[in-house]
């Protein structure tokens, strides 16, 4: 049996075998990216020295990166926004006003509660999640409350300015508006169609089952602690459990879940999927085969085959699919990772658990902008940013 890391993992280094896969300006752009992340990482994340390369540069190439995956705005630890130099705070705000583009179901960046299809009444409720950092911009001089006011008053895109509202309500509790800003906002606030909440009209088994167990804290103690939730994810996996996995000749087994990913509990159990080389394709997902967002998630789940060659050239054979995609279709596969990595279940799960007294307890009180959510706890903060750095990148 052969195991191997999440090709996620393995694109960044020099073994992985590109040169069918990647022209050489990707290649270069990938290499600049591998070495870039690594030293922002240890500069502005783990804020450790670096020979040769400083602060100023770590900023300098964050904003490139900012630049290329926008959404990374949406996830920067605030003491690295509250620390940047002048000269890095306005690219920081090109990627986060580009982020206005994108709308994101509410409680992917709460406590993933999105009801089952055919159980609600109503749609699932929709945020421009870009708005709710806009405290944090104003406290850090990045934004005026004039910038406010005009942000409420471009108009046409009633979902931006309903999540700016729900920003504003905490705005007024930290009084940091002014009472003639807040008068004009509440003018033009009653022309504001405010999304309604879905109303759930059945219980699904499902969410039944996900309900009672965060209510008793998934069975966690207070002894519960995150693996290396920022990787290497193999590291999370004690060796006996891949022991008991036996592939048989030809097979290509994909593993996966929170156990890989460093929050799995005692009694997690692991995600096995099976890809079939030949269709290239994921077995269990067939029905959804002509989804390449979907299929994309064969590149942060490890593999196993029954030996070394074949299972390298299932990996790269599956990987080889997400290097030539059109514009949008590349969009959404960075959007499908994202949401793998970064909320699926470590936003939701991992990091409660992990923190469960004192996780984003400066912002509970918020909650117009879901402050429980860990979104808001640097800790968590720091974890996305280095995965988001490390992982979420389609040449």
């Amino acid at each position: 049996m052969h195991v191997l890391a999440p090709f996620i993992e393995q694109l960044h280094s020099p073994t992985v075998r590109l040169n069918s896969l990647l022209n050489k300006e990707q290649r270069e752009a990938l290499n600049w990216r591998s070495h870039a992340s690594i030293q922002i990482c240890n500069s502005l994340i783990k804020t450790e020295v670096s020979d040769g390369y400083s602060v100023k540069q770590a900023y300098r190439d964050l904003a490139k990166v900012l630049a290329d995956y926008p959404r990374l705005a949406l996830y920067l630890p605030f003491r690295v926004l509250r620390d940047a130099p002048e000269s890095f705070r306005g690219k920081y705000l090109e990627a986060w006003t580009a982020c206005w583009a994108y709308r994101d179901a509410r409680e992917c960046f709460n406590q993933g509660d999105i009801y089952e299809e055919g159980s609600y009444d109503g749609e699932i409720e929709f945020v421009v999640k870009a708005m709710h950092l806009v405290p944090w911009l104003v406290e850090y001089g990045y934004l005026t409350e004039g910038d406010v006011e005009y942000i409420l008053h471009l108009g046409s895109n009633h979902l931006r300015a309903s999540s700016l509202l729900d920003a504003i309500e905490v705005l007024r509790r930290r009084n940091m508006l002014s009472p003639t800003t807040n008068e004009k906002i509440d003018a033009y606030a009653a022309g504001i169609e405010r999304p309604r909440k879905p109303v759930l009209i059945r219980e699904t088994e499902a969410r039944r089952i996900w309900r009672e167990d965060r209510e008793r804290n998934y069975g966690v103690s207070d002894e519960f602690r995150l693996g290396k939730v920022a990787g290497p994810f193999l590291e999370n996996v004690p060796e006996e459990v891949f022991k008991q996995i036996k592939p048989r000749k030809g097979e290509f087994l994909l593993f996966g879940g929170s156990k890989l990913k460093g929050y799995g509990r005692n009694g997690s159990d692991y995600d096995l999927y099976h890809y079939n080389l030949y269709r290239n394709t994921i077995i269990e997902l067939e029905d959804v085969s002509n989804d390449p967002a979907i299929h994309c998630l064969t590149l942060t789940m490890a593999w196993i085959g029954e030996e070394a060659e074949m299972t390298e050239v299932a990996q790269m054979y599956a990987a080889q699919n997400y290097f030539y995609l059109d514009e949008d279709t590349h969009r959404n596969c960075l959007l499908r990772l994202e949401s793998d990595l970064l909320q699926f279940r470590l936003m939701h799960k991992g990091f409660p658990l992990a923190y469960a007294n004192d996780c984003s307890r400066e912002t509970r009180e918020y909650t117009s902008i879901d402050g429980a959510s860990a979104f808001y706890d640097d800790r968590y903060r720091e974890t996305a940013t280095e995965l988001y750095l490390k992982y979420i990148v389609l040449p």
